[in-house]
């Protein structure tokens, strides 16, 4: 957090100079690219507190991103409090504004075996008093705001605590009670019950039915093509590979740092020509360009960081200190291929990208009836960033369509109720 702190403080600081040092604009885009790399640290500390498990991450991402804290009183009050409250035996405080994935409250206090506790930290200024000695002393109130599990093991502080006074369990103070707490309150408690589902079964979250799904995974992927890319490139400054004539795996070395003038090598072009991946027809193919590391976006991005990434620490390094980039090209026409030998139609509308990627199977013998999965796109950029199989994206989507049963059985239930309620 003190580093990050210290990454945004200097940016803040370049900005005032853009107008007098006319260099202040790449070392502004310098410092950014660093946060960002600090942020995916930061999600890889998440990842592995989280024991890399998805239904435990994705939850806390639902949200707007959130902007790195300074020194202030709210900052204060959340690193106080996950001191004492983990020193009373609620876990490792996993704190959400070194991250970017984390979105949703301020601590996730991590207890191996036990159940995890998200919760939302609200801190009030009491007073300051200046010291005889030159020192300040401030007091807070701090509120702590969490869904009360029924499970939870976790013990409570009363008020008999005399260290702990001003911890809540789960309700907060009247002054609390605000609109914007209540959306918090919400969004908690939306992401716990979602973290908490039973694989392959329905509940109701949101006030909609909601399925979680459990997707054997191959481990092997592509990792072992990534680590010969990165090892040929390191060795020789560029190397390529194929994956099922879908993937262009690119790897380019520079022990000074990659330039732009690198990353437009023409040897990039002619290895794309003769790599297989295009079908030869320009009217199917779109071609798809991704880079590891990532750079910056809005939206959370769920999928592995390069930090824990399978491969060796040096390549790790390398691709931080920008001396080496990965970049994966890939054609979408073969992911569309992939999907129709599976019996999915692809939307052709839709062909472009894959912000709104929709495919459609029949559900039933039935003629008319089909079933329809929209907004793929992020198993797509799983598939792409944790170097999974064209296999691994049908698989899911084979998931939801097994899923969609359950559903059914619960929709046409729901519906012969209400027949017998008279509705």
């Amino acid at each position: 957090m003190d580093l990050q702190r210290d990454i945004q403080s200097a940016i803040s600081s370049k900005k005032r100079m853009l107008r007098k040092d006319e260099n202040a604009h790449t070392e502004l885009h310098n410092l950014r690219d660093i946060r960002w790399q600090a942020r995916r640290f930061g999600d890889a500390i998440a990842w592995i507190l989280l024991g890399n498990n998805p239904q435990l991450i994705y939850p806390l991402a639902s949200n707007d991103p959130v902007a790195i804290g300074g020194d202030d009183h709210g900052d204060r009050g959340v690193l106080a409090i996950s001191s004492e409250l983990s020193n009373h035996g609620w876990g490792f405080p996993l704190l959400h504004d070194i991250t970017d994935c984390l979105r949703i409250g301020d601590i996730t206090f991590v207890s191996p075996g036990k159940n995890h506790r998200t919760v939302e930290v609200k801190t009030h200024l009491i007073d300051e008093e200046l010291l005889d000695d030159g020192h300040r002393e401030v007091r807070y109130e701090v509120n702590v705001l969490f869904i009360r599990d029924d499970m939870d093991e976790v013990p409570l502080i009363g008020e008999g605590d005399p260290g702990l006074s001003n911890t809540k369990s789960a309700m907060p103070r009247m002054h609390l009670n605000t609109p914007r707490i209540e959306r918090q309150f919400e969004r908690m408690a939306s992401a716990l019950q979602r973290q908490k589902m039973q694989h392959n079964s329905l509940s109701e979250i949101d006030n909609m039915p909601t399925i979680s799904l459990t997707v054997p995974m191959s481990k092997s992927g592509h990792w072992r093509t990534l680590r010969r890319v990165m090892r040929n490139a390191r060795k020789n400054g560029y190397f390529t590979e194929v994956a099922e004539d879908t993937f262009l795996y690119v790897g380019i070395y520079c022990a000074g740092g990659v330039t732009e003038e690198a990353i437009k090598d023409s040897r990039v072009v002619d290895d794309l020509r003769n790599s297989g991946i295009l079908t030869g027809d320009a009217t199917k193919d779109s071609i798809g360009v991704y880079s590891v590391p990532t750079k910056a976006s809005r939206g959370p991005q769920l999928y592995l960081p390069y930090f824990i990434y399978s491969i060796s620490q040096w390549a790790v390094l390398d691709l931080l200190r920008r001396r080496l980039v990965v970049i994966v090209i890939m054609n979408r026409a073969r992911i569309y291929e992939a999907l129709e030998r599976a019996g999915y139609k692809v939307d052709p509308a839709l062909r472009e990208g894959f912000q709104s990627l929709s495919v459609s199977v029949p559900a039933t013998e039935k003629e008319g009836y089909f079933l329809e999965f929209k907004n793929l796109e992020m198993h797509v950029l799983e598939m792409i960033y944790e170097f999974r199989t064209l296999d691994s994206l049908v698989s899911v989507i084979d998931a939801m369509k097994e899923a969609s049963k359950i559903h059914e059985v619960h929709r046409m239930r729901s519906r012969a109720v209400r027949e017998a309620d008279g509705g």
